[in-house]
């Protein structure tokens, strides 16, 4: 019984949160449209999307909560400040040029590595691979055969460990293969904290990802 009263006192609250029940210096943009289940196989195996969201009427508005909180510009520019060497100033000059709230740290071969997991970020991967399935090897055009890419995302909900609320995790896993010198890899997470109301309180996880290329 109070599941189900937690659910209808979820879904009755609006989904833009006022600023103030916001963790610090973070806004909630508009809830990005995404499947709760989808998996997609294109190119003979080749590409891949799969996504595993929300299970339940909680469990969906939880997730479109946290995956709607954007972090602090300042944050992200002061972290690609620290970050940038000599070799990757203009991939990150390139990045910061691009329009909208800004959830992502740099650019990697018209891929856009996440500092923030959010909806529009998990959007953004799905939308490449199926860019990449539909066309040849966008890096060597002689081997249209040779490219591959995959997304997985990941979104759950559990109760808190700690005091009556709810912990949301989102975890996003790309990979990209164009030769023996193309490649980028990353998994990325974002961890919210909501209370027992469904207001975000803390965000653990946004920041420079960790990523491998070659």
């Amino acid at each position: 019984m109070r599941l189900v009263v937690v659910i209808v006192m979820l879904s009755s609250i609006p989904c833009v949160i006022a600023r103030a029940q916001l963790p610090g210096g973070y806004e909630a943009e508009a809830p990005q449209p995404l499947p709760d289940s989808l998996r997609e196989i294109r190119g003979g195996g080749r590409f891949t999307i799969t996504v595993t969201r929300a299970q339940d009427s909680l469990s969906h508005v939880l997730i479109e909560r946290a995956e709607s909180l954007v972090p602090p510009t300042d944050s992200v520019i002061a972290s690609t400040r620290r970050s940038a060497g000599s070799g990757d100033i203009a991939a990150f000059e390139s990045a910061a040029r691009l329009p909208g709230r800004r959830w992502w740290w740099r650019e990697f071969d018209n891929v856009l590595l996440p500092y923030a997991l959010t909806g529009r970020a998990v959007a953004h991967y799905i939308d490449r691979v199926r860019e990449l399935s539909s066309g040849a090897n966008p890096f060597d055009r002689r081997s249209p055969a040779s490219h591959r890419a995959s997304v997985g995302y990941d979104a759950r909900v559990e109760q808190a460990v700690y005091g009556d609320g709810y912990q949301v995790t989102l975890t996003v896993t790309f990979d990209f293969y164009c030769g023996s010198l193309c490649a980028l890899h990353f998994e990325h997470s974002r961890v919210v904290d909501f209370d027992r109301a469904g207001n975000p309180i803390r965000v653990r996880g946004d920041g420079p990802p960790v990523y491998i290329v070659s």
